[in-house]
Order: structure tokens, then sequence, then C-alpha cells
């Protein structure tokens, strides 16, 4: 019994730790479309680059994750490179990827 109670515990304090987790992930988006006058899609790409700043973005993933169509992938990461969140990377002379943009390699 003392072992259930004990399993238990732990897995409600970090079920709390998970949670916590979350709603600092949607204070830090509500932060940045208000502050940045971004969309929360635009917010969204931003904090995946926050927090994994080694990654490289491209449309198609930006449309797969988010579940918008090409066309709308493309405008939000348009307007993340002209505010400079983003940057381009050219593949070859059609493909293009993106990275972490100036105004957050200073962040960490």
């Amino acid at each position: 019994m003392h072992y259930q109670v004990k399993t238990l515990s732990r897995a409600y304090d970090e079920l709390k730790k998970y949670i916590d987790r979350k709603n600092q992930e949607k204070r830090q988006l509500l932060i940045l479309q208000r502050q940045e006058k971004l969309s929360p899609r635009q917010a969204q790409i931003v904090e995946w680059l926050r927090q994994d700043p080694n990654s490289i973005l491209s449309i198609k993933e930006v449309e797969t994750r988010l579940g918008v169509s090409n066309q709308t992938a493309r405008n939000d990461i348009r307007m993340l490179v002209q505010a400079r969140f983003l940057e381009e990377l050219p593949i070859n002379g059609k493909e293009r990827h993106y990275i972490r943009g100036e105004r957050l390699t200073g962040e960490v």
C-alpha cells in the first residue's frame, strides 16, 4: 500500500510540473502575440525555435505541424523573416529552409 501511495504521489508531482510547463508556454505565446503583434500561428513558430535553437524549418513542416495551407504557411514565414525572427537558408534554386533569425539568436 505504501508503495502505491508513493507512486501516485510521484505521478501527481510530475503532472503538476507538466501543467506548469504548459501554462508557462502559453504565457510565452501570449507575450509574443501582444508585444510583437504576432498571430497565434506565428508565435507558435517562434516558440518552436526558442525551444529548439538548432532546428531548421521548412514551409512543408510548418504546413503539417499547424495544419494550414501552403500559402498560409508561406505568409507566416515571410512575415517572420521580414521581422527578423527567422532567417532564410537557400537549399537549392527553389527550396528554402528557415532558422532562428537575428531577433532570436541572442536569446537562449
